[in-house]
């Protein structure tokens, strides 16, 4: 009897087991790749019409970097019959689409980001690290609200069709759709699983102590500009074997593969961000005398580089100082402790490439005859400087400088 149940229970093994060889098998797990890095295109504005260029080059750059290396897209064009979607570069330059979303979706909302991040890093592990371009436009720490009508990150019109609305603060026609200021980046990527081996910004006025600091936790490096960047953006072509190079200063790779392309017109710098404590508490104890003399009424920041414009009554003020500039400058009298500050935050700013010019269109209107852009005083990353001229009103300047984090750790407050 005992060997008869044997031999049943031997048969029974044998037709489950041959069962299963007869049922669709599970999908393996995809196998990680050594680095995986996700361009983040928000393209449903006015820069869609470079966006198939971009991929194009990237499509060529990705035939440059080893077959153990994911180069992921996420793609949100002015479309009204091609909805959002994911793909991936192999190494033949060819797109495999892995997703496609059913109907459009705000790319600025945080809540989303997060959705497609998380999907990519489902579908394309990575072993070591993660890396993030951030594609679009942008204007650095500049806000109103967190998903908001005017400045951040990343503008999407919502509707796939070019949408403007007069600005009564600026008196000028602006883009209609949502943005995603920088705090609200933070916050969203922190509950991603990983934290970002680097973020590089192909969108402008990144580049800033705050966006530096705000971002410390959420990646190691952040790459960019602190002004305004040419539409045609980053060279991919070049651009995407560096994003893959694993040395220990990679970015410097990143960095001259853009300046190259466009000389002496985009300035670039990189944050090294676990250096940006360090930087603030160096930056503290100058505060006040660097207030005062942005604040002297003779003084009024003239001749400084400047990267941007803001509106106070429709008027335009520079803003986004240099802040290696504003700092010698302030304490040209005491050389000794801008060069303290500075041993500081050249550890914080390990690498830059100087422009004297940079690409300008009318809505910015840089005028260069303003400043000198020299070797000694250039950074390529600004800083703000509360000042009368910005306004009192809740959307001014002087208030949304209150929401990042830098704003607290240089000791802003206790001069207010």
């Amino acid at each position: 009897m005992k060997h008869l149940l044997t031999i049943i229970s031997a048969i029974l093994l044998f037709t489950a087991c041959s069962k299963d060889d007869d049922s669709p098998s599970t999908p393996p797990e995809p196998e990680p790749a050594r680095r995986t890095v996700i361009v983040y295109m928000v393209g449903e504005n006015n820069l869609n019409p470079y966006m198939q260029n971009d991929i194009n080059e990237m499509r060529q750059g990705r035939k440059q970097v080893a077959a153990s290396e994911n180069l992921v897209l996420y793609v949100d064009k002015l479309s009204k019959t091609e909805m959002p979607f994911i793909a991936k570069i192999n190494t033949d330059g060819n797109l495999d689409t892995l997703y496609r979303y059913e109907q459009d979706l705000y790319s600025s909302d945080p809540d989303n980001m997060i959705d497609v991040i998380d999907r990519i890093y489902q579908m394309c592990p990575a072993k070591e690290d993660y890396g993030l371009v951030l594609w679009g436009h942008a204007s650095g720490w500049l806000m109103e609200d967190s998903v908001a009508t005017r400045r951040g990150y990343g503008i999407d019109t919502g509707n796939n069709e070019l949408r403007t609305y007069f600005d009564e603060r600026s008196k000028e026609s602006l883009l209609k759709g949502k943005w995603l200021n920088i705090p609200s980046m933070r916050e969203a990527f922190k509950m991603l699983p990983m934290k970002w081996k680097f973020i590089m910004c192909d969108c402008c006025n990144m580049m800033n102590v705050e966006d530096g600091y705000e971002l410390r936790e959420v990646t190691d490096y952040l790459m960019g500009s602190p002004a305004e960047i040419p539409g045609y953006g980053a060279p991919y072509e070049t651009i995407v074997p560096a994003l893959f190079l694993h040395t220990e200063n990679f970015y410097q790779a990143v960095i001259d593969a853009y300046a190259d392309a466009y000389p002496n017109r985009v300035p670039l710098s990189v944050i090294k961000t676990s250096e940006m404590e360090a930087l603030a508490e160096a930056t503290r104890p100058l505060l006040s005398h660097i207030n005062e003399y942005v604040n002297n009424e003779s003084n009024l920041m003239e001749r400084h580089v400047y990267y941007n414009n803001t509106y106070v009554d429709g008027k335009r003020k520079h803003i986004m100082f240099d802040v290696r500039e504003v700092v010698r400058k302030a304490f040209a009298n005491e050389p000794s402790k801008y060069e303290n500050w500075y041993q500081v935050f050249q550890r914080a700013v390990p690498y830059n490439r100087i422009a004297e010019m940079w690409q300008t269109d009318s809505f910015i209107k840089i005028n260069f005859n303003d400043f000198t852009v020299t070797d000694d005083y250039f950074s390529g990353v600004s800083m703000f400087f509360p000042m009368e001229q910005y306004g009192t009103e809740e959307w001014s300047c002087n208030k949304a400088i209150k929401k990042m984090s830098w704003y607290y750790a240089v000791g802003w407050p206790s001069l207010d």
